[in-house]
């Protein structure tokens, strides 16, 4: 199984300022990342459209207000802004890449892979093209082709942290599992505080059935950030199905489940997933239902997990709760 939940900000390329653009232009370009970068998507989408009055034609403006409108579950007119930005300046490596990632989100992986290849080939240099690649390419199923271009990540920047951790996620899906331990560790060697890589570790221990050191890592990695949802995500699904019931609290996961929902708009399959479950656990059975129904709406939830979804959605069908196993 590849790396499902990943904090979508990391999914971007960062939009710098344009030194030739005007002071009033850069402040708002600035104003507009740092709105992005705290989650507050409508202003940021204002911001950046100020900006745009002044230079209607910026591509970095326009593909920071794609970066918005994308964060926000507004996909379509994000679709519109990285296109424009490409029509714009077709040689623009990092609007193609952008155009991308969009494209995983909508689940059109085979396009997205498309666009990647055409950004890489514009800048084979760019550490991030290749490991937003390497996730589209894990969700796939092409998991040899994924470490690949992770290694390269790693070789263009010795330190990246995210690569190191999707490299780790990668392995797992292989059976390598001594393989994604070292690469957490090599994560958390060089940042000590990284979200990511507790969260990655939490799984190595899953393997092993290892629910106590799973939550600890978990535990971690929410002290560092409190709304970090992936860990929010990890944390409740433990909460909600651990098959040690001394480690189960339903209204715990259902907190963590719910808070990770609403900090994404609720678009995603495996936020919704993880909910169904905390319902479950608590013999809420209709609501287990009704939310493990949209999560397999989620066309990128569904091409990994589709099986093992459709399996919960029968057992909490038949007033059953779901139970982590070997």
């Amino acid at each position: 199984m590849f790396s499902h939940v990943v904090i979508l900000l990391s999914l971007w390329q960062p939009v710098q300022k344009e030194s030739k653009q005007s002071a009033g232009f850069d402040d708002l370009l600035a104003k507009g990342n740092s709105l992005l970068k705290q989650r507050h998507y409508e202003k940021a989408i204002a911001t950046f459209s100020k900006a745009l009055e002044l230079e209607p034609t910026s591509t970095r403006a326009i593909r920071g207000r794609g970066q918005a409108y994308a964060a926000s579950g507004k996909y379509l007119k994000s679709m519109d802004d990285f296109t424009e930005a490409i029509r714009l300046n077709p040689d623009d490596a990092l609007s193609w890449s952008d155009r991308a990632t969009l494209k995983d989100l909508m689940g059109d992986f085979a396009m997205a892979v498309k666009d990647y290849d055409k950004s890489i080939l514009i800048n084979s240099s760019n550490s991030g093209t290749y490991s937003r690649r390497g996730r589209t390419l894990g969700r796939i199923g092409k998991i040899e082709r994924a470490i690949e271009d992770f290694t390269e990540a790693i070789h263009l920047k010795p330190q990246y942290v995210d690569a190191y951790v999707d490299r780790a996620y990668a392995y797992l899906s292989s059976g390598s599992i001594a393989a994604a331990k070292s690469d957490c560790e090599s994560a958390l060697k060089y940042d000590s505080k990284s979200v990511r890589a507790y969260t990655a570790r939490s799984k190595v221990s899953l393997t092993k059935k290892g629910w106590k050191e799973a939550l600890n890592d978990l535990d971690r990695a929410l002290d560092i950030d409190p709304k970090a949802t992936e860990a929010l995500v990890e944390r409740a699904r433990i909460r909600a199905c651990c098959p040690d019931p001394r480690l189960r609290n339903g209204k715990v996961a259902l907190t963590d489940a719910k808070l990770a929902c609403e900090l994404t708009s609720w678009p995603n399959g495996w936020f919704l997933d993880a909910l169904a479950a905390a319902y479950a656990e608590l013999g809420q059975f209709k609501e287990a239902v009704q939310y493990q129904e949209k999560a397999i709406t989620d066309k990128r939830f569904y091409a990994t997990d589709g099986p093992s979804a459709d399996r919960r959605l029968k057992l909490y069908r038949s007033e059953q709760p779901f139970r982590l196993g070997p």
